[in-house]
């Protein structure tokens, strides 16, 4: 063995263990969305999560951000949804009306089918209420058409 390397061949495993130890006080973020722990892999943040129902099983897409607006009296939502993986991704979604008291209102939206390319520009998932008495809303999301 060159006599130059001994002295390096001697330092790796020392090297090794030092990052060990080092590493060792750290800890890996939880598979979640973007901005903390507990927040599922299908949302970017706590308050898009809070909106989402049965995304568990949808994991292929990562909800950005709502938007909400009136038109005519009524509840206007615009979800934007990124890929998570580098193919196309189909899904089924709905949204569903409820009042000021939490209560659903109106008849439940179909499902309806989804997608999302790779690309940089988000889909937007829309949806209107059916009734002026809706003020807030969940999207359900689902990988397999649910039952009606």
């Amino acid at each position: 063995m060159n006599p130059r390397f001994a002295n390096v061949r001697r330092q790796v495993p020392v090297a090794c263990l030092a990052a060990l130890l080092a590493l060792a006080g750290c800890s890996l973020p939880p598979l979640s969305g973007g901005n903390g722990a507990g927040v599922p892999r299908y949302a970017a943040t706590a308050e898009v999560a809070q909106k989402i129902e049965g995304g568990k099983g949808v994991s292929g897409v990562r909800i950005q951000r709502f938007a909400t607006s009136q038109a005519a009296g009524l509840l206007v939502v615009e979800a934007a949804l990124q890929p998570l993986g580098k193919k196309p991704y189909d899904f089924y979604y709905r949204y569903r009306w409820l009042d000021a008291s939490g209560s659903a209102v109106g008849k439940p939206d179909t499902w309806r089918p989804g997608s999302v390319m790779v690309s940089d520009t988000p889909r937007l998932l829309k949806g209107q209420a059916p009734v002026p008495e809706a003020v807030d809303f969940r999207l359900e999301l689902a990988k397999e058409r649910p039952e009606p």
